[in-house]
């Protein structure tokens, strides 16, 4: 067991809002050694940054590492840090050019609560590709990067299992 933790909040720098889903690939390597037969050894890390944009990396031990983060809609972020213990790294992803966003809210038609759902993005005509996905979240919000096109936002609730599956709205975005 190590004492370094690398953590931090993943965020849109355009509007300041937490990033949810974001996949954080970290890479962290050594000299050869006799414990590694002889070789420089690398190993890489995943995590997924949470409703609030939020990630950790535990129990890591004290060095440089190489953080690479990519998320549909947003320039690709590559950077280094060197953990010494709890080590914050927060970033900011810029939006690429031509995209904007869709976002909106989710709530239960009988109450108005909040839901708990995931959403896709779907391209209209081709082979329906997903051009991306998110989770809505803590009060149903819920924003997806897209480039100009015809979509589909298909959302499926997660935390009322005997509701109806999913629903689908349509969006013209230019």
């Amino acid at each position: 067991d190590y004492d370094g933790e690398l953590y931090g909040t993943i965020t849109s720098a355009e509007t300041g809002l937490a990033l949810t889903g974001v996949e954080i690939v970290i890479m962290m390597g050594g000299p050869a050694d006799s414990s590694n037969s002889g070789g420089d050894w690398w190993d890489n890390f995943r995590a997924i940054s949470d409703e609030n944009g939020d990630y950790s990396f535990p129990n890591l031990p004290d060095g440089d590492i190489n953080i690479w983060v990519q998320y549909s809609g947003y320039e690709y972020f590559f950077g280094t840090a060197t953990i010494e213990g709890a080590t914050q790294f927060d970033i900011a992803l810029s939006p690429l050019p031509g995209v904007g966003s869709i976002s909106g809210n989710v709530s239960y038609d009988s109450s108005n609560d909040p839901a708990s759902a995931f959403l896709w993005l779907i391209e209209v005509g081709g082979w329906g590709y997903e051009m991306g996905w998110t989770m809505t979240d803590p009060t149903g919000n819920y924003q997806l990067s897209v480039p100009e096109g015809d979509y589909y936002v298909v959302c499926m609730g997660n935390d009322r299992p005997n509701l109806p599956g999913s629903d689908s709205i349509f969006y013209h975005f230019e």
